[in-house]
């Protein structure tokens, strides 16, 4: 079984270590805010989420819904000021550590 950053202990408090993926609804929870204004945030691009369709029922076809990654769940955390300078400093590079790679390739293409 694979260790969990130790950033993922500042983020206990917002969702268990276990769970890599969130609905809107679930972070919205976590972050005391509402489905619509996570929704809102992702189509504003203020969060990164995979947009994908399934099915619902035959007669109704199919519906859209996010799936928001953990890295980002935390990034997005640790913009808003949810954690002092010091803690937020540390989450970010405790990130850049555990997700390098992914992290410089979005950088360089964002520039």
């Amino acid at each position: 079984m694979a260790k969990s950053p130790s950033c993922y202990g500042a983020f206990q408090h917002f969702f268990p270590s276990n769970q890599r993926w969130f609905t809107p609804g679930e972070f919205a929870l976590a972050i005391g805010k509402s489905d619509q204004f996570v929704r809102d945030a992702i189509n504003d691009g203020y969060i990164a989420a995979l947009d994908f369709t399934i099915p619902v029922h035959k007669k109704k076809g199919r519906r859209s819904t996010y799936a928001i990654p953990r890295e980002e769940a935390m990034r997005y955390i640790l913009s808003c000021g949810y954690f002092t300078p010091d803690q937020a400093t540390e989450g970010i590079l405790e990130i850049i550590h555990t997700y390098g790679k992914t992290v410089r390739n979005k950088v360089k293409e964002s520039l």
